[in-house]
């Protein structure tokens, strides 16, 4: 048997690991294509796991390493701060002094990638699985669907990263998607496609009693991400409650057994409620149906989709867009339990 020799480093500080082999090739990718999306399919991980590795090392070393680019004639992207910079100097330095002293050379070549037709980035929903796979069928439109959360879904929309985000962000004065425009830069440049409503609410299992949000103290609960639309929603219905019983918000929360547990879909929550992991969660009624849960519905919310403004004539953005004012995706809807489509459903805003 022939052997082939190999090595990894990795810098540390205070005795944990702040960058490695693959965070340094992400960083090396993101340097090269300006992209945080194509950098990730560069290097055949997903967009998720790419701003997981980026997260590590920005708590690791408490400085951002990568921000957003939003001058020039691209009017977005992502490129390294000057810590993250450094930081890729000092590994690639590293690096080479390693393959010198064992005579190795690793080859880090890299290739832009070839993006699919409409790349989807956002939140969970079921819905919006139904139509990309309708569009699949009807348009031959190749499409690529990240689950990052609605406000993950805004940045990528920001940094160009994305042809379309899945969006159901609630601000305090009970306004959706609109408010954060501002926020993330995308005033004048992006425009929000109206998309349908959605019921969530509590999903339990079968045989407790639950009624309202009172009832989850004392049981094991199941939470959703930070930067999902689902987790904004179920805090500040928290933060009602608290209101009323006249607590703090932060109070209240660190009463529910299983708070800091996260997942990033309702799919998460719902299997980890059937499979006895937690009694109750937060999410759609249609998934807790098709799971076999009990449900308790809490609010009714818009998800909508968000493009930017010079992507609404690309080819595939408008098949889309058709795809979710036809007739057979209203039709479609009625067999998930709490979604329906209304009148600004595909409208322009």
């Amino acid at each position: 048997m022939r052997y082939k020799e190999g090595f990894t480093v990795w810098l540390e500080a205070k005795g944990s690991r702040v960058i490695g082999e693959e965070e340094a090739r992400l960083l090396e990718a993101i340097s090269l294509f300006g992209s945080i999306m194509k950098a990730s399919r560069c290097l055949g991980i997903s967009y998720a796991h790419a701003w997981t590795l980026i997260n590590r090392v920005q708590d690791a070393i408490g400085k951002p390493i990568v921000r957003t680019r939003k001058g020039g004639a691209s009017k977005g992207g992502a490129e390294l701060t000057r810590y993250g910079k450094d930081l890729l100097e000092r590994y690639l330095r590293l690096e080479e002094r390693v393959e010198r002293a064992l005579r190795i050379k690793k080859g880090r070549a890299m290739r832009e990638p070839k993006l699919a037709d409409l790349i989807v980035v956002g939140s969970d929903c079921p819905a919006l699985r139904l139509l990309l796979e309708f569009l699949k069928r009807r348009s031959k439109v190749e499409y690529e669907y990240e689950v990052v959360g609605s406000s993950g879904g805004f940045a990528a929309i920001m940094m160009r990263d994305a042809d379309l985000a899945g969006v159901h962000l609630l601000s305090e004065d009970g306004t959706y998607n609109e408010p954060f425009l501002r926020l993330y830069w995308l005033e004048g440049r992006a425009k929000l496609i109206g998309g349908y409503k959605r019921v969530q609410g509590l999903m339990f299992r079968r045989g407790l009693k639950v009624g309202g949000m009172d009832d989850i103290f004392g049981m094991r609960f199941v939470n959703r991400n930070l930067g999902s639309g689902t987790r904004v929603l179920f805090d500040l219905r928290l933060k009602e409650l608290a209101e009323e019983k006249g607590v703090e918000f932060e109070e209240l929360a660190s009463r529910i057994r299983g708070y800091e547990v996260e997942v990033r879909s309702h799919e998460e929550v719902a299997e980890t409620v059937r499979a006895g992991r937690a009694d109750v969660g937060f999410g759609l009624e249609c998934v807790a149906e098709e799971y076999g849960l009990g449900f308790v519905p809490l609010a009714e919310e818009r998800f909508d989709f968000l493009v930017r403004a010079d992507r609404i004539g690309k080819p595939s953005v408008s098949a889309f867009i058709r795809a979710l004012r036809s007739e057979w995706f209203r039709r479609a809807l009625k067999g998930l339990k709490g979604i329906e489509a209304c009148e600004w459903t595909g409208r322009l805003f």
